[in-house]
Parts: structure tokens; sequence; C-alpha cells
């Protein structure tokens, strides 16, 4: 039976009532939404378009930059005494001079010592519009945006045929703008000598290049892939260290050449043939073997023929012996102890053998057994030992001290407990070493040393062979020759 009456209308009116609010309900809701949508959509796209405006005007700086520093490179170069310039409208950034950002030094390392050329503040140019920065420092434009920083354009800074020609860009000046920015740059002293800057051409050691920056990554790319050098990443401090070394080859007159002044002791009593003091050169510039060694033993452990080492196994720090090498390269990355012979095979060409660590012939003989002119290299990050019947040469009965060339970078015999009867037919190329012999030692050929303090009955002789031959004692293709660097400064004025 149906309901009527007063209690069906009322239930009927209340059930209206309620999808009434619920409707209006669903209105809200739906208008509410599509607010938060809407006003979300105009925030995003609000920070989009201030993002974008502000990529939009910071590429606009660079190239309004990149053209001032052309225009600084003339006045920089003594090419135009002014010239004015324009960056252009920002809105989110500004320009300002800063004298004090970044610095630049230049040294000169030889025997062991560092000359210290030139040292000063670079300066910049700098635009800034919080997290990132373009500026204008050395003569090139940089960017930096978070952690990293790139170029923009090259500095000043030219390396061509062994030849590097640097000069210094220097910003002086104060001040900031906003808004339209201009500003002219004006000679503030040009093409300055610099005193205490060695002679060309150079005559042996490294250039070293330090600059610290805020664009130390800019420059670091720059150093390394287009400047040539040695170029070390940033450290701690953003600093970047580029080394260019100078070529340098070492002949032999004598059978001692000696760094120290009086550091030749002859044996007591007559000796084999030990030379006379007249026939020992003293107090001669022999750079260190260390930079030339560094970078063999980098080279080395990149790429060498350990894996074609034939009938001789080359691995780590050992060296299996009484075995041959062939032409190659052949790396061991620690102390190496003989425990038997190696002999060489040179017909093909020349071995280098290139131990990081000390090398300690001990009673072996090491041979180069063929008939050519190619010999054997050693390259010994650490100290070159011997004892007993030790023997270095080859297998002919002619002395051919020049086909076995030892680089040492630390002591010669020094940790051997008696030389005995050891045979070198060979170069020995030591200048940080002081080499102390005991026993009756025999030298043909030529050794270089710091000092040299012939014990027992030692026997040093010229080899004729070496007239004529030359050392290399490079080790690099990034090498200098002429080095031509002044100091160039520009007033840079704002408005």
């Amino acid at each position: 039976m149906s309901e009527s009456g007063p209690r069906a209308s009322r239930s009927t009116r209340f059930a209206g009532e309620r999808r009434g609010q619920t409707e209006t309900l669903g209105v809200v809701l739906v208008l509410g939404l599509s607010l938060a949508v809407v006003t979300g959509s105009v925030a995003v796209g609000s920070v989009a378009l201030a993002d974008a405006s502000a990529d939009a005007e910071a590429s606009s700086v660079e190239n309004a930059m990149s053209h001032m520093s052309s225009k600084a490179s003339l006045v920089a170069l003594g090419e135009s005494a002014s010239q004015r310039f324009d960056l252009g409208r920002v809105s989110d950034g500004a320009f300002e001079v800063a004298e004090d950002a970044g610095t630049i030094t230049i040294v000169h390392e030889h025997n062991g010592t560092e000359d210290e050329l030139y040292t000063g503040s670079l300066g910049a140019v700098v635009y800034s519009d919080g997290p990132r920065e373009i500026a204008y420092q050395g003569g090139g434009v940089w960017r930096t945006e978070g952690d990293g920083s790139r170029m923009v354009s090259p500095p000043e800074y030219h390396y061509r045929k062994n030849t590097l020609t640097f000069p210094i860009v220097r910003v002086r000046g104060d001040g900031s703008a906003s808004g339209s920015v201009g500003g002219e740059v004006r000679q503030n002293g040009v093409d300055q000598s610099i005193e205490g800057m060695p002679g060309n051409p150079l005559t042996g050691g490294t250039i070293v290049v330090k600059i610290q920056s805020d664009y130390c990554e800019g420059w670091y790319d720059f150093l390394s892939g287009r400047a040539a050098g040695e170029t070390e990443s940033c450290d701690a401090d953003d600093t970047v260290v580029s080394e260019l070394t100078v070529p340098q080859e070492v002949k032999f007159a004598e059978p001692i050449s000696l760094v120290s002044e009086g550091g030749y002791s002859p044996p007591p009593g007559k000796g084999k043939n030990a030379p006379s003091q007249e026939d020992v050169e003293e107090d001669v510039n022999h750079p260190s073997a260390r930079s030339t060694i560094d970078a063999k033993v980098t080279e080395a452990r990149g790429d060498n023929d350990n894996d074609d080492a034939g009938s001789c196994d080359v691995d780590g720090s050992s060296l299996s012996a009484d075995c041959e090498l062939d032409a190659g390269t052949y790396y061991l990355d620690d102390d190496v102890a003989l425990d038997d012979g190696v002999d060489f095979d040179t017909s093909e060409g020349d071995v280098e053998l290139v131990v990081d660590g000390d090398f300690d012939i001990r009673d072996e003989d090491l041979l180069v057994t063929d008939g050519s002119d190619n010999g054997v290299t050693y390259y010994v990050n650490g100290s070159l030992d011997a004892q007993g019947d030790a023997r270095v040469g080859t297998t002919s009965s002619e002395t051919e001290a020049d086909r076995n060339v030892f680089y040492v970078a630390d002591g010669v015999l020094d940790d051997s407990p008696g030389d005995g009867s050891v045979e070198f037919d060979a170069v020995i190329y030591a200048p940080d070493a002081d080499i102390e012999t005991k026993g009756n030692p025999a030298f043909r050929g030529a050794i270089a040393a710091n000092s040299l303090d012939l014990g027992g009955n030692a026997e040093v002789e010229y080899d004729d062979s070496l007239e004529g031959v030359e050392v290399d004692l490079t080790g690099t293709d990034a090498t200098i020759t002429y080095l031509h660097v002044s100091e160039n400064e520009i007033e840079v004025e704002l408005h």
C-alpha cells in the first residue's frame, strides 16, 4: 500500500532539498578545482616565463660580452687607446667590475728549485643573476652555472710551435650597473715587460702556469684541450695548473759530470782506471730526471706491450728472467728484483723498460744480443741497485755504452750491500743521486749524478762511442722553447 498524505509530501520535500544541496556543493567543488588549476597553471606559467626570460637575457649577455671582449683585446694589445661597448638592457641581473677576481702565477722549475716569475690578480667584468655568472676574464669570456663553468670565447693565451705568447690581461676599475648598460675600456699600461723572465731560447726546466678562478673548469678545458701542456684539473681552491717542459738534450764529453761543485772523490790509491779531477765536469746544470721519468711512467701505464712480451712474463712487479724481450715498451708498476738475467733483441727496434719503483739487478746480466744500432732505455722511478758479478752491456766485444741508457729518479747502488765486480757499459743519468761505490765496480760509458765517491778499486772509463750522442730529457710533447709574457692592464668603466 503506497504512502500518501502529509508524510509522503514531507519525504518528497526533503529529498528535493538534498538534491539541491548536492548540486550546489558540486558546483562549488568544480569551481574551486577549476580555480586551483587556473591558479597553479598561472604560477607554473609565470615561473616558466621567468626562467625563459632569464635564459634569454643570459644568452644576450653572452653575445654582448663576447663583443666587448673583442674590443677590450684591441685596447689590451695596444691597437686602440680606448673602445666603447654596449652590453644591452638587463632586468634579471647586474654587471660589476671585480679587480680581485682570480689570480695568475707563472713559475720556472729547474734544478730542483722554483723561481716565481710573475704573480698578480686577473680581475673580471661579471654579470650575475643569482646562481649564474657570465664574465670577461683574461681576455676570454666564461659562464658558470651551478657547480661547473665553461668557456664562451678563448682567452689571450697562444701556444704555437713551442712558443708561448701570453699577454696577461688585467682588468682594473670598480662599480656596478644594471638596466641599460654600456661602458668604455681604456689602456692602463700595455705590453709592460716583466723583470726576471728567463731569456730566449729557454735552456731547461719547466714553465708552470697556475690560474685560480671561479671559472676554473672553463680554464681547464681550454688549457687541456687547446693550449697544449700537461694540465692538472681544478683543485679545492679552484686552481688549474698547466706545465710546458723545455726540451733539453745532454751531451757527454767526459766520463763524469756532476751537479755539485766539488762533488767528486776519486778512489783511494791508484784505482783501475779512475778519471783524474781534470776529467770530471762539476757544477753542471743537469735538470732532474724526474719529469722525464714521470711522463714515461704515465704513458707506459696506459699503453704498453706487456701482452706481447714473448718468452718473458711482464706483470705488475714481476719480470720473469732468463728470457728475451723484443722491441717495445714494457711497464712494471712496483719494485723489481731480478732472479735471473734478461736478454734484449733490438734488431726490430728499441726497447723501453719502465719501472715504477726500485730496480735491483742483483747478481744478474742485462745484455743486448743483436748487432743493430738500437738499444734499451731504462726509466727507473726509484733507485738502481746491483751487486756481485752483475753486468749491463751487449754481447759485442766492443763497449757500446750508447745502447744502454738509464734514467734514475733516486739513488744508484745506494741499497747494495757490496758492489762486488758490477759492470755497467751504459749511460747513467741520475742527477739527484749521490753515488758512493764499494768493491770493484766498473763503469764504461758516462755518469751524470749529483756527486760521486769512488770507493774500493772502482773504474770509470769514457766510451768514445758517446761522442756526439745526446740524451733526450724532455719526455713529453708539451714543450716550450720561447716564452713571451707581458702585463697588459685595462681600465673598465660601466655606466
